[in-house]
């Protein structure tokens, strides 16, 4: 399983020495979503690799205290995420609006898709 809770560089930003960009992982668009529905996270794309508040983001359950997500907003979560991510909105599509998963496992679950996509 990958560690989500360790970024693995910043997802669709530009690679350095006019190479290729790098491969789109989901996390920073899970993070973002996820800032997107909640009033308590906060993520800071600027640094390499991203931060958040709460600190260890991907650990935490949707409906974690820290992060605040409800069942009902689960839908919002996956609509801004496909936003981010068109290219597998057929995956996140079937992500469960269960606010009791943890991020860091629909983090994967983004990831793999991507994954899929890219090759």
């Amino acid at each position: 399983m990958k560690n989500f809770d360790t970024p693995m560089g910043a997802a669709g930003g530009a690679a350095g020495g006019g190479g290729a960009a790098p491969t789109k992982n989901g996390q920073l668009e899970v993070a973002l979503s996820v800032q997107a529905v909640s009033g308590l996270v906060k993520v800071d794309p600027s640094q390499m690799p991203f931060t958040t508040t709460p600190d260890g983001l991907f650990l935490l359950a949707f409906n974690d205290n820290k992060v605040g997500i409800s069942d009902d907003q689960m839908a919002f979560f996956k609509a801004t995420l496909k936003g981010f991510l068109p290219e597998i909105g057929e995956k996140i599509d079937g992500i469960a609006e269960d606010a009791s998963q943890i991020i860091g496992d629909v983090a994967e679950i983004v990831w793999l898709a991507e994954e899929a996509h890219s090759q």
